[in-house]
């Protein structure tokens, strides 16, 4: 068996999640407890929901429990499917009467997220295989395991191939492997302002899914005057998998086919 370095297991479960993203169910429903903290200004609440969510544009009919409103949107508070290799850009607002929000589209400000990938490398059995990520420096940390059924912990340092000029600072500081499937297991972001994004999966009757999500931050008034941190945790459960819309206003709008051209006499 190659030895496998911690580029080439990053890469490889980036491929293995890509793969997960790409097949993900048509449609899922779910339950989401999600607990919201200021602990600063003393504001804390709790937002529970029902969503059902169309995966192939991530719209979603989502309920308050346990009598509340309904309303259509994107999937709360991420996309139940969401693969956090990939590129992606975060956008939330926190209010304090139940009025949180949350997305996560593609890099360019619309459309989808875009899953990291990479081409697969050749090589004979024993092998050493020494690659390079343009963008990270990666490195197994102490608690890394290569056991079959263990998990592998890869620390991502972001280069200034990607830093450099960029107006991101968000960027993974961690990856965790289930060692069986390749699967990320967790991935973390950090950023400035003590922001932090965790994301936890789990394996739901075939699927790969969500778990688990935490995102934090600090808010800065004018000037750097005043501040206050505030987190959000968020955990999954009661997963479903329909074959078909679980709501009529999840049904797709059937494909326009224009009429056949009649050629000129």
């Amino acid at each position: 068996m190659a030895a496998l370095t911690a580029d080439i297991a990053f890469e490889q479960t980036a491929n293995a999640a890509a793969a997960a993203w790409a097949a993900r169910p048509a449609y899922v429903t779910y339950v989401v407890h999600t607990h919201v903290e200021a602990p600063s200004v003393g504001q804390s609440v709790d937002v529970n929901r029902r969503v059902m969510v169309r995966s192939s544009d991530d719209r979603a009919v989502i309920k308050d429990l346990p009598s509340g409103g309904v309303t259509i949107g994107n999937s709360f508070p991420i996309s139940p499917t969401f693969d956090a290799l990939s590129y992606f850009r975060l956008e939330t607002a926190i209010g304090w009467h139940k009025q949180l929000s949350s997305r996560i589209i593609g890099p360019s400000g619309k459309g989808p997220i875009i899953p990291l990938q990479f081409q697969t490398v050749v090589h004979n059995p024993n092998d050493v295989i020494v690659t390079s990520l343009r963008f990270y420096y990666p490195k197994f940390a102490p608690d890394s395991s290569d056991a079959p059924d263990g998990r592998m912990h890869i620390t991502m340092q972001a280069l200034p191939t990607l830093t450099n000029n960029n107006k991101s600072d968000f960027y993974i500081s961690d990856v965790i492997i289930d060692n069986r499937t390749m699967l990320p297991l967790q991935v973390t972001y950090t950023g400035k302002d003590q922001r932090r994004f965790v994301i936890d999966y789990e394996i739901e009757q075939g699927h790969w899914v969500v778990k688990h999500a935490y995102f934090a931050q600090t808010l800065y008034g004018i000037l750097h005057i005043g501040r206050v941190h505030y987190w959000a945790d968020a955990t999954f459960s009661d997963y479903a998998f329909p074959q078909t819309p679980p709501d009529p206003r999840l049904t797709p709008l059937p494909i326009a086919i224009p009429p056949p051209t009649v050629p000129a006499k």
